[in-house]
């Protein structure tokens, strides 16, 4: 969903040459790291072979951005990964 965060410190990080300040809003943009081209080739496609290898065996590679980013990872990840996985098998 891309929710907004504050930063809790001062120099908590510096971005391509940009410092970041206590209590400033960070927005994940999820759109441009869905459709990265170096990473998933023709994004706007649906391939879900992308995720397989030559053998047919699944890379390993997941999305994980979808459940969020840091300190604040989504603690159901691993019951919706499986859910999905028993429902697809």
């Amino acid at each position: 969903m891309g929710i907004p965060h504050n930063t809790t410190e001062d120099n908590i990080d510096i971005y391509e040459g940009d410092f970041t300040s206590k209590d400033t809003p960070i927005i994940v943009n999820v759109w441009a790291i869905t459709r990265d081209e170096s990473r998933f080739p023709e994004p706007e496609e649906f391939r879900p072979e992308r995720f397989l290898t030559q053998q047919g065996t699944l890379t390993g590679e997941t999305p994980d951005f979808v459940f969020g980013f840091g300190r604040r990872v989504c603690p159901g990840r691993y019951l919706a990964d499986a859910s999905v996985w028993i429902g697809v098998v």
